[in-house]
């Protein structure tokens, strides 16, 4: 998948930039895959299907440039507001990973000073 190819936090400013210079459906099409089956999805899915209603009623000419302009900005804040949300999830979940990986490392430290002890304390050591 595209995201292994560098960092979360560049993926994501790579669809802002794509956003900012009104790539609406790159942005969102990079965005799906990426969110996979979470609970963001359907977010994502709701911004896409308003940008594919926007963009029809615009060809049709049955919308106004003013009401197009806002539903587009519209889509554009909640698409962004999305990407936001992803931003905050990832970097609790690399808190997390480093408060375990930090917890993992103690356990570790602990089992081998045990040991050390042991080893140092098996002359006192009661085998019968």
């Amino acid at each position: 998948m595209y995201l292994h190819l560098m960092p979360i936090s560049n993926f994501l400013s790579e669809i802002r930039d794509d956003i900012s210079n009104d790539r609406i459906a790159v942005a969102l099409q990079k965005l799906k895959p990426f969110i996979g089956d979470s609970p963001l999805l359907n977010e994502a899915l709701q911004q896409s299907g308003r940008f594919a209603a926007i963009q029809q009623q615009i060809r049709l000419g049955v919308v106004s440039h003013k009401e197009s302009t806002l539903a587009m900005n519209q889509i554009r804040a909640g698409i962004l507001e999305l990407i936001s949300e992803i931003s905050a999830l990832e970097e609790s979940h690399e808190d997390i990973k480093q408060e375990t990986t930090q917890a993992a490392a103690r356990v570790q430290i602990n089992q081998q000073a045990e040991k050390i002890y042991n080893i140092q304390h098996i002359d006192k050591a009661d085998f019968s």
